[in-house]
């Protein structure tokens, strides 16, 4: 697959709505995509899980937080976002499964070829590049 931050966060501001990112793995990230969730269904944003491969107990617990009945005085635009590996484990395969039946899923394959191949090289650079830029100018301010 590939990462659709980007067109996500360009389809949210095109929108105006607030797109909050939070990436799972670690219990803090975990807490904190949680309350992201949590805030998002009070306020009408919207929420992208990366890594939710990482984290299959927060997808099964999301089940239950976003079920039908669960969330009474939920937000109408509350919108919640899955980023995951398309290849994971069968552990993983079946926490997610019951999210995976109830949500409309999307897969976002790579583009294949060379070309395809080098533009994604050159849009890592990039980003690289950026995220130096911003620690370089994070690290002269203090």
């Amino acid at each position: 697959g590939r990462d659709v931050t980007r067109e996500l966060e360009e389809l949210a501001s095109s929108r105006g709505v607030t797109l909050c990112v939070a990436a799972l793995g670690s219990a803090e990230r975990n807490r904190e995509a949680e309350a992201a969730v949590a805030t998002a269904q009070r306020g009408g944003g919207w929420v992208l899980l990366a890594n939710g491969h990482l984290a299959p107990h927060v997808l099964g617990a999301l089940v239950k937080r976003l079920a039908p009945g669960s969330h009474a005085g939920a937000h109408r635009d509350a919108r919640v976002f899955v980023a995951m590996e398309a290849s994971v484990g069968a552990a993983v395969r079946s926490e997610a499964a019951p999210l995976l039946r109830v949500s409309h899923t999307v897969l976002f394959e790579a583009a294949t070829g060379m070309r395809a191949g080098i533009l994604r090289a050159l849009r890592d650079v990039e980003a690289a590049a950026a995220d130096m830029d911003d620690t370089l100018a994070n690290a002269s301010t203090t």
